[in-house]
């Protein structure tokens, strides 16, 4: 894809989504090259105006998958980025894949998932068409934010995600000194700080 192709769909997207949409080519510079495969799939893939006013309207981010599978791996073993407590959730979260696609992430957790338990934090993203993103998501994003926009993600507080490596238990993800902290936590449980942040999927 030519320079002036990226700019052209850079462009029509940041102007509406401003700083919270991150093309491929500013990820590249920080985490590896996309084929050229790649960055035509992200353009035919490229949420219409419909769809964008929406992520507009809920302060979502717009940012494209890792550039290759091992870059989730290599950020789980570097220790800068993130903070695990144990080997088995490691592993878990290595495991998980995040596409070579758009994601399309809330900045904070949803207003009306915020101190409520799992099962209830679920019914309010499908309500809203939304869905929670799982705890290699939350890395994936949170390590563009702070390598591409200097910026920490999620906030002061809390999130819940999909993933679980325990019954009854979800991984949540907070943000501390620069890093993505993730630990368990019962999933029938609620405390003030803990919401999720709803993902939007469609088919790419």
């Amino acid at each position: 894809m030519s320079v002036v192709v990226m700019d052209v769909w850079h462009e029509k997207v940041s102007a509406m989504l401003r700083g919270n949409f991150i093309p491929p080519y500013e990820v590249a510079d920080q985490f590896g090259s996309y084929t050229t495969a790649d960055l035509e799939a992200y353009e035919a893939t490229l949420p219409g105006r419909q769809r964008l006013v929406a992520y507009q309207c809920q302060n979502m981010l717009l940012i494209p998958g890792p550039p290759q599978v091992a870059v989730i791996e290599e950020l789980l073993h570097q220790g800068r980025s993130v903070a695990i407590p144990c080997e088995k959730m490691a592993a878990y979260v290595q495991r998980e894949r995040v596409p070579k696609r758009w994601i399309a992430i809330m900045r904070h957790p949803h207003e009306r998932t915020v101190a409520k338990p799992w099962a209830w934090q679920q019914r309010e993203l499908a309500s809203a068409g939304l869905a929670a993103p799982t705890a290699a998501e939350i890395l994936w994003v949170s390590a563009v934010m702070s390598k591409v926009r200097r910026e920490r993600f999620i906030g002061t507080q809390r999130t819940r995600t999909a993933s679980s490596v325990q019954k009854g238990q979800q991984i949540e993800c907070r943000s501390e000194q620069g890093r993505c902290v993730m630990s368990s936590f019962w999933s029938h449980l609620r405390q003030y700080d803990l919401g999720v942040i709803g993902v939007h999927r469609w088919e790419q």
